[in-house]
């Protein structure tokens, strides 16, 4: 009967992954100064990042926001190397198994003075997880007592993901 291993913590992985960046280094492997790049790389702050799965880009899905958040959000994530389309991807997936539930957005008051411009923000995210997270958002709507839409998942998971928390999402769709 096989021994069942137990579960990898992330600080015996890291140590893992660097001990084998250091054997590679030592050895004289045809492939191994690329085999220690994308050690280091992984290794290295966000570095988890690369290894997210691929995904098709879906169909575009514009969210209207604020033109300085909007060009925040671009900063960040060119940044920190990421893609808010995969971004969005990564936020649906959260909604549709229940790990994150959005704040509900606030808009200004009539007659505030709220002079912000607001355009679009394009993302493409997974078609699939957009479907599920449309499904999900209709029940979860009447339970949180406002209307979630796919663009202010995506507002707000990009907000929230970027630190911009005290800009709230604020569209119509």
């Amino acid at each position: 009967m096989a021994r069942r291993t137990s579960r990898l913590t992330s600080t015996d992985a890291r140590a893992g992954l660097t001990t084998a960046a250091k054997l590679l280094r030592a050895s004289d492997h045809k492939d191994a100064a690329k085999a220690t790049a994308a050690l280091d790389a992984v290794l290295a702050p966000g570095g988890w990042k690369l290894l997210r799965p691929d995904y098709t880009p879906g169909d575009n899905l514009p969210i209207y926001i604020d033109l300085g958040i909007r060009e925040q959000l671009k900063a960040a994530a060119a940044a920190e190397g990421s893609s808010l389309s995969q971004d969005v991807s990564e936020g649906f997936r959260a909604f549709v198994e229940g790990r994150w539930t959005p704040r509900q957005p606030q808009r200004a008051a009539r007659n505030s003075g709220a002079t912000g411009k607001k355009g679009n923000l394009n993302v493409r995210p997974d078609d699939e997880l957009r479907r599920r997270a449309r499904e999900r958002a209709e029940v979860v709507s009447a339970e949180l007592g406002w209307t979630v839409t796919e663009a202010r998942l995506a507002a707000a998971w990009l907000i929230e993901t970027y630190g911009l928390d005290t800009a709230e999402p604020d569209d119509k769709s």
